[in-house]
């Protein structure tokens, strides 16, 4: 989105760790907050005010990405809904890369060996 600085953060590879993001403060008071993927927000939403959960922000969508929910608990942490709409990239088997194949060592020079 213009304006909104962004990042993508990995915890590993692909598959098999934990994504998140990170963002500029936009007020000094800006704390942590925590997205939960959900298959769906609106059922999430209805469940999450049933267990004493308050509205921060109300459900919007992010053009092209999802749709996300911020809320308190009981306790005021703030908690965010994230809905992904589109598909996510298919993972990609690892490559391996490919080896420069070695050259043959001229006649009557000695090769170095490298240990």
């Amino acid at each position: 989105m213009p304006g909104f600085d962004y990042w993508l953060i990995s915890t590993g590879p692909r598959g098999k760790s934990v994504g998140g993001g990170m963002y500029k403060k936009d007020k000094p008071d800006d704390r942590p907050r925590n997205f939960i993927g959900v298959e769906n927000i609106d059922a999430a939403i209805q469940e999450f005010r049933g267990a004493g959960g308050m509205q921060v922000m109300e459900k919007q969508e992010v053009p092209g990405q999802g749709w996300s929910f911020i809320g308190a608990d009981p306790e005021g942490n703030m908690i965010a809904l994230w809905q992904q709409t589109t598909p996510r990239p298919a993972q990609r088997p690892a490559q391996r890369a490919a080896r420069k194949p070695r050259r043959a060592a001229k006649k009557g020079k000695k090769s170095k060996s490298r240990r």
